[in-house]
C-alpha cells in the first residue's frame, strides 16, 4: 500500500504533470495518468477526488457497483459539474415514473445525464413491457414514429432490472417475474 501523497516539491511537480496530461486528454483513468506521471494509481485516485471536489473533473464511468475502472472527464473552465445520481437504468426509471402521459425511448435517452444508446433504452422498455410494467399506448410506425409507452406498475423508486436469468427483479417488492419465451416451430 502506498503512502498518502505528500506536499513535497517532487509530489507537487508530479501532480502538475498529471493535471497537464488530464487536460490534454480530456478524459482519463487512474492508470493512464499514473503511467505518465510516474506515480501509483492510488496517488491519481486521491488527486482525482480532490479535483472532483474542486469542480475540475467529473466521474463519468465506473462510479457504480462492480469492478469497473473509473473514468473522469475534465470540465471546461466555467462549466458547472452536475452530480450524476444512479446509472442509466435508474435514471430511465425515474423519467418513466415522472411521465404519466407516456414516453418514447428517445425521451428517456434525452432526459438522462449518463450515456445511453436508443437501442439500450428500447431494449429496457421491451423488457418492462414483457414483464407487465409498461403498456404500449401507441405502436411504432417504421420510419415515422416510435412507440409510446406508459408506466402502469410503479412500485417504488428503485428500478426493476433485467437479469441474465431472463427475469425481472423488482427490488421494491422483492418480486421476481420470469420472462416467458415463445418457441416457434
Amino acid at each position: 500500500m502506498t503512502a498518502r501523497p505528500t506536499n513535497s516539491p517532487a509530489a507537487a511537480a508530479k501532480r502538475s504533470v498529471a493535471w497537464a496530461e488530464a487536460q490534454r486528454r480530456g478524459q482519463y483513468t487512474h492508470a493512464e495518468l499514473a503511467v505518465h506521471a510516474g506515480v501509483s494509481d492510488r496517488w491519481i485516485s486521491i488527486w482525482s477526488q480532490e479535483w472532483e471536489a474542486e469542480g475540475k473533473v467529473r466521474c463519468i464511468a465506473g462510479a457504480g457497483p462492480g469492478r469497473i475502472r473509473k473514468r473522469y472527464e475534465v470540465l471546461a473552465d466555467g462549466e458547472i459539474a452536475i452530480p450524476i445520481i444512479g446509472d442509466a437504468v435508474e435514471q430511465m426509471w425515474t423519467v418513466m415514473r415522472k411521465s404519466p402521459q407516456g414516453f418514447m425511448a428517445t425521451d428517456l435517452v434525452a432526459q438522462i445525464a449518463v450515456d445511453c444508446t436508443i437501442e439500450d433504452a428500447r431494449a429496457y422498455c421491451h423488457s418492462l413491457l414483457a414483464a407487465g410494467y409498461l403498456r404500449c399506448v401507441s405502436k411504432a410506425v417504421p420510419n415515422r414514429r416510435e412507440a409510446v409507452y406508459r408506466l402502469i406498475k410503479a412500485n417504488g423508486v428503485k428500478a426493476p432490472r433485467l437479469k441474465r436469468l431472463r427475469c425481472i427483479i423488482d427490488p421494491n417488492t422483492g418480486q421476481i417475474i420470469p420472462m416467458i419465451e415463445v418457441r416457434h416451430g
